[in-house]
């Protein structure tokens, strides 16, 4: 049996409605030199009878027989993985029937490239569509968006089978586990999202980041710590409170600001940089445009439009400008 250049990997808890669809969207692709290895992790629904109704050659199917969580599922799946390439898709998504050969072909002649994830649609119960997340696509944006939260849907990441292999999911990280792999893969490999859309997120009332979100929250900011002491900053449980709030805005509402103060933001933010242009972990023109088009977002969620420009960051370096409002619009376009 020929070995399969890729190995898709499809963890699975209690997705009995959602299943079919994920497993039959990777039977249907265009690329066909595949594995399709699913574990389900003690589902207590019909889940495993739906994965077992599937009779193709390429699917291996392997149970927990007690609950493991994600990360540790994850972790066992990627071992049985036999494939150069290891591509993620949970078991409530759909993959475009085009999405592992534009992966494929990607990797294959970007050399460099560790990992690459892709835009997706959103789509929620009925797979109706809801939205689009649009990420950022280049390394470098990529690596200064790490700072502050995942810039990628999981279920869109392909990996190079020797990085996942050698750096396996924390198992202490039941949620966030991809923000913090991803985190420690960006230190020794560069990373793209692929602009296309080619996967839909289904987004519902079981998503582990509604019913879960103090956990996963204390977790995420745990990673952002570990981050920021990267930059060289020790932060304060208050400047962790500031940090998050910082990014929440990507989901453009007034709320998700809370009580956010501007000027300690705007501090905030200046600190950042002026760490950044010490221990040049990032451009340092990126970076500062990066960190003035959060402000930009934070100032027009919150009715301070006209503040937006006049940040005490702010730089009249034509570099910056032009980055900042590829920035700006890039947001605003999600």
């Amino acid at each position: 049996m020929t070995t399969p250049l890729v190995s898709v990997l499809m963890p699975v808890y209690n997705a009995e409605n959602y299943l079919a669809a994920a497993i039959g969207s990777i039977l249907y692709q265009t690329y066909t030199n595949f594995e399709l290895i699913i574990c389900d992790d003690a589902s207590t629904d019909g889940s495993l009878d739906v994965a077992r109704s599937f009779t193709d050659p390429r699917i291996t199917i392997l149970t927990n027989s007690s609950n493991l969580g994600n990360a540790a599922t994850r972790n066992k799946l990627t071992e049985q993985a036999k494939g150069k390439y290891i591509a993620v898709l949970d078991a409530d998504d759909i993959a475009e029937a085009d999405r592992l050969e534009q992966q494929v072909d990607y990797l294959e002649s970007h050399p460099l490239i560790g990992l690459c994830g892709t835009w997706v649609n959103v789509i929620a119960h009925y797979g109706e569509q809801r939205g689009r997340i649009k990420n950022l696509t280049h390394p470098k944006e990529l690596r200064i968006n790490l700072l502050f939260s995942v810039p990628f849907i999981h279920s869109s990441v392909m990996a190079r089978a020797e990085l996942m292999h050698s750096n396996p999911y924390d198992p202490d990280f039941r949620q966030s586990q991809d923000y913090e792999l991803w985190c420690r893969l960006a230190d020794i490999t560069s990373f793209v999202n692929i602009p296309r859309y080619l996967v839909n997120y289904r987004w519902h009332d079981t998503n582990i980041s509604i019913t879960r979100t103090s956990p996963q929250m204390l977790l995420k900011r745990e990673v952002n710590r570990r981050q920021l002491l990267k930059l060289g900053i020790e932060p304060t449980e208050a400047e962790l409170d500031l940090h998050q709030a910082a990014f929440k805005g990507g989901l453009y509402q007034k709320e998700d600001y809370g009580q956010t103060v501007p000027g300690e933001l705007a501090a905030w933010y200046g600190k950042l940089i002026a760490a950044n242009d010490e221990k040049e972990r990032y451009p340092k023109t990126m970076f500062r445009a990066y960190i003035w088009s959060r402000w930009a977002v934070f100032c027009r969620i919150t009715g301070r439009t006209s503040k937006a420009f006049f940040p005490p960051f702010a730089s009249a370096n034509p570099a910056v400008l032009i980055r900042l409002v590829r920035f700006v619009l890039h947001f605003a376009s999600k």
